[in-house]
């Protein structure tokens, strides 16, 4: 097992570097859901909140990967932390991720077939704004506060972790132009049974991740 991954198991769940700043991160959190509520903007709320359970899901599997090869995560969160969730997210970072799918959502042009730059908005935004992701990965990544140890999924070879970024991005802008507030919800409501059960069993029950 890597070091990385090795620190990354020693900080999980554990309660001892909790910090103060989190409490105004989760209150800014609250207000910026709260004001898209009072604006009736529910598409932004409800993939906002189906992106963040999707990412939970997707963190589980990354721990999940370090149980089952006893080598390493895609990618590990070793540095300092309020609070380790998985091997590779930590409070700060799920903080952020329950803004992105709503951040994007209202970034978007309310015409969509507008071009920016000759080019359709629904591509050249969700696209970007993966590309400015995976940007601040490779910031991270050289900080040593995220460390990638596979081969596969470091630098150079980082088109993966654009993948990863950009196509959920994408599918995030279609659904928006595309499916209904009902079906909106719906999904919200089960992509967070499915991370709550996955935590249950992986995390709680089994201790995989």
């Amino acid at each position: 097992m890597t070091p990385a991954a090795q620190q990354a198991l020693a900080n999980l769940r554990q309660t001892d570097q909790m910090q103060w700043y989190v409490i105004p991160l989760l209150a800014l959190v609250f207000y910026i859901y709260l004001n898209e509520i009072e604006k009736r903007n529910w598409s932004a709320v409800w993939l906002g909140i189906g992106t963040w359970a999707g990412e939970m899901i997707w963190e589980m599997f990354n721990g999940a990967i370090l149980h089952f090869t006893q080598f390493a995560p895609l990618w590990s969160t070793p540095g300092p932390t309020a609070f380790e969730i998985y091997a590779g997210l930590n409070l700060e970072i799920t903080l952020f991720f329950s803004l992105a799918g709503l951040l994007l959502v209202k970034v978007l042009p309310r015409d969509p077939t507008l071009k920016i730059l000759g080019l359709p908005n629904r591509i050249l935004i969700p696209i970007g704004g993966g590309l400015l992701a995976l940007f601040v990965e490779i910031i991270l990544n050289q900080c040593g506060l995220l460390v990638w140890d596979w081969w596969f999924w470091r630098w150079p070879h980082v088109y993966l972790i654009a993948i990863a970024y950009c196509a959920p991005a994408l599918g995030l802008a279609w659904l928006h132009d595309h499916s209904s507030l009902r079906a909106k919800r719906r999904g919200a409501f089960i992509l967070l049974a499915l991370a709550l059960a996955c935590h249950l069993i992986l995390a709680t029950m089994l201790g995989w991740v």
